[in-house]
């Protein structure tokens, strides 16, 4: 009872003090519950805003992952797009969608920049809310078959003697036997079986649809991928992986692209009757077409013979860009193509003599045999047969592609994916 009176004798005396603390109490409150309310809605539009983030990647990784799947899939859509492209600077778009699916809503923009002849980058731009998300992927644009891809690709016969060092891929559509003290800085694809002796390195991989051999001091850096057996025998060493009769698929190039004299011929700014021999011959985008010639003659005797011109031609310099097409065989010392490259084509075989050097050029003989001897070579060398022999230094270069049009077509095209990217811009 005393402590009753006492707090309420306290509550008559201090009615003020009291109405200010129930007051500032209340206020306080207010504050802790608008506080809460907004750090309640400021989580809700941090988790919104992560959200959308998530969907504009989703959006523009699935809107470049269709257009590659169509441009790889439909090769006359793949040619539109090209052709719209050429000589805009900033690109063109060439699809836009709006997707609702559940919870995933948003807009893809696809578009186009063609940076080279052959090379096309695609630009997906995936948007949610106020986020967006680009990825891209560059794109080579592979019109010719991808023989003219390779370094070497032969269809029936391989020398290499010497100590010679090869930078690039090599393909043969028959076996493979690689002798000597070469140094092989690229890839090795044989339809049949492969043998390596002797102190043959290869710094990359081998893939065989038969068996695989290496003997003497024979070394492969890379991993070795054959459907029959992998034989090792002497000092010969893997460092990588060994695939004895591989299930996986392993992708091989096309067979041997066909010729088409009627083609050259109808485009060519010059025909020549064959012999045609020149000492320096400069190419200025241009084709030159060497024919042969059967011609019938009556002898003194009445008698009716019949005399051939082959189509052969030799130059001790070939310069500047442009295309020689032979119905004969081909000689030439010194080839120097520019940054469009030289393509040698003919329908016999192909000599480098007198230890020349080839420079950004294309040797095309499949019916026949590229002989570059000891020629230091940068091109590309497509024939049935193919030899060298000494210590020359042989790689790759792909100046000639820059005349794809004067090459045999791979129809469809394809295209290859050189590298996607991906990056937020929220």
């Amino acid at each position: 009872m005393r402590l009753y009176k006492y707090f309420n004798k306290a509550f008559k005396e201090n009615k003020g003090a009291v109405l200010i603390t129930v007051l500032l109490v209340g206020s306080l409150l207010i504050l802790l519950s608008v506080a809460f309310s907004e750090f309640s809605r400021s989580d809700l539009k941090a988790s919104l805003y992560y959200e959308n983030r998530v969907k504009a990647r989703y959006l523009a990784e699935g809107g470049l992952n269709k257009a590659i799947y169509e441009l790889k899939n439909n090769p006359e859509r793949l040619e539109y797009i090209i052709s719209l492209a050429k000589g805009k600077a900033n690109g063109i778009v060439f699809d836009s969608l709006s997707i609702d699916e559940g919870d995933l809503k948003g807009n893809i923009i696809l578009k186009a920049l063609l940076e080279s002849e052959n090379r096309l980058k695609i630009i997906s731009e995936g948007s949610a809310g106020n986020s967006k998300f680009t990825a891209y992927a560059y794109l080579t644009v592979i019109k010719t078959y991808e023989a003219f891809l390779k370094l070497i690709f032969a269809s029936s016969g391989f020398s290499l003697n010497g100590s010679s060092r090869v930078e690039g891929d090599i393909v043969f559509l028959g076996d493979v036997d690689l002798k000597g003290n070469f140094e092989l800085n690229g890839n090795v694809y044989s339809k049949g079986d492969v043998e390596l002796q002797g102190s043959a390195l290869v710094t990359k991989s081998i893939f065989s649809l038969g068996n695989v051999s290496l003997e003497g001091s024979a070394d492969v850096y890379g991993d070795i991928y054959a459907k029959g057996a992998i034989n090792i025998s002497g000092a010969a060493n893997i460092r990588g992986k060994s695939h004895p009769y591989y299930q996986g698929s392993i992708n091989f190039p096309q067979d041997m692209p066909k010729l088409d004299s009627d083609f050259y011929k109808s485009r060519a700014t010059a025909i020549y009757e064959g012999p045609y021999s020149v000492t320096t011959l400069s190419l200025n985008n241009n084709i030159v077409f060497i024919d042969d010639e059967i011609e019938e003659v009556i002898d003194n005797k009445g008698n009716r013979k019949t005399i051939v011109h082959e189509g052969d031609f030799s130059a001790d310099n070939l310069q500047g860009s442009g295309v020689i097409y032979a119905k004969g065989d081909v000689e030439v010392k010194n080839i120097t193509g520019n940054d469009n490259g030289i393509i040698i084509i003919s329908e016999k075989n192909i000599t480098v003599k007198n230890a020349g050097n080839v420079k950004n050029a294309l040797l095309f003989s499949p019916n026949g045999t590229v002989d570059i001897g000891n020629a230091d070579f940068e091109g590309s060398i497509v024939a049935r047969n193919f030899y060298s022999n000494g210590s020359p230094v042989i790689k790759y270069s792909d100046a000639f592609l820059n005349l794809s049009d004067y090459l045999p077509q791979q129809n469809p095209p394809k295209i290859k994916i050189d590298y996607i990217k991906k990056e937020g811009i929220y």
